[in-house]
């Protein structure tokens, strides 16, 4: 199984240019591994190395993680991931969110808010939490800046985040179910749901 095959597959959930497409099999969470080693904004970001395959499939057997390919439509071609953390989802309803689009040129067309939209539906929506989180590099400005650009809860941090290689001055983001819905009111959101 290859990233053209997968983007074969039915979506998820889908908004303006992108789908999300499940990545339930091992083979699949193999290519995710591959994706966030070659990915130089992940790397930089990544608390710790990019976890092995069979240790990374361990934690979705687990319930630790789920997870998702971005398909950019016009191509038919997967642009990224979105990796969702879920130790806390069950007690809390909290999940942190990483969104990566992977492909240098498909980067350029500036679909993370899109795929940003269509995991807030695909989640808080659909009750599988109340509360999404993230980090960021405060120096990656346009992370920094598509997500001020939401209205969702910001929290500046004074420490530096600790990633494999170094410190980061990390923002620390927030959206709740009723953020969400007052952000999807406002921009009169559609969603192609599955």
């Amino acid at each position: 199984m290859d990233l053209t095959q997968i983007a074969q597959r039915e979506r998820v959930v889908g908004h303006g240019r992108i789908s999300l497409i499940e990545m339930p099999t091992f083979e699949e969470r193999k290519l995710l591994c591959q994706m966030m080693q070659a990915d130089e904004i992940w790397q930089k970001l990544a608390l710790d190395e990019p976890p092995k395959p069979g240790r990374l499939n361990l934690a979705f057997e687990n319930g630790y993680h789920e997870a998702f390919f971005i398909r950019f439509e016009p191509q038919a071609k997967i642009a990224g991931f979105i990796l969702l953390h879920t130790a806390k989802r069950k007690r809390e309803g909290i999940v942190e969110v990483d969104i990566a689009v992977t492909d240098p040129e498909i980067r350029k067309q500036k679909i993370a808010l899109e795929a940003c939209f269509a995991l807030f539906h695909h989640t808080l929506d659909k009750g599988y939490c109340q509360t999404l989180w993230a980090w960021l590099d405060k120096e990656n400005m346009p992370s920094a800046n598509l997500i001020r650009s939401l209205g969702v809860t910001v929290i500046e941090q004074e420490e530096k985040g600790n990633t494999a290689y170094g410190e980061v001055e990390t923002i620390e983001v927030r959206l709740t179910y009723d953020e969400w819905q007052a952000l999807k009111t406002k921009r009169n959101l559609v969603f192609e749901d599955a």
